[in-house]
């Protein structure tokens, strides 16, 4: 699995994902994720469009992630989600566990973070 993250500004970061996730490679990703977890950090954005394959191993890993992150107070979206992965996402019923954009959403979410808050 190809793992790529850039902080697209101050606080915000994309986490992308390519290839399978599954307990195989599943240690790069979790340290790139849990590298995010820091002062400082407060959406990540993470781009499954590119992502063929996940297993159970794999959706547990995401969830521990999810986890992880709302505990540092960090809001987790995922976008990019291709419909067999969708489709896995709803028949364990776990598509209301994540935030699940569309990519209108998830420019708004952009957008939102650009104004300054009061």
């Amino acid at each position: 699995m190809k793992i790529e993250k850039r902080e697209l500004r101050r606080g915000l970061w994309r986490l992308s994902l390519q290839g399978k996730l599954t307990i195989d490679g599943s240690e790069g990703f979790e340290a790139a994720f849990q590298s995010l977890l820091r002062p400082g950090c407060n959406t990540i954005l993470m781009d499954l469009s590119v992502l063929d394959f996940i297993d159970s191993s794999g959706i547990g890993i995401l969830m521990n992630c999810a986890n992880l992150a709302r505990s540092g107070g960090v809001d987790l979206h995922l976008y990019g989600l291709q419909d067999q992965i969708m489709n896995v996402f709803r028949g364990a019923r776990i598509d209301t566990f994540f935030s699940i954009q569309s990519p209108e959403g998830i420019q708004a979410l952009m957008d939102q973070e650009l104004k300054p808050s009061s």
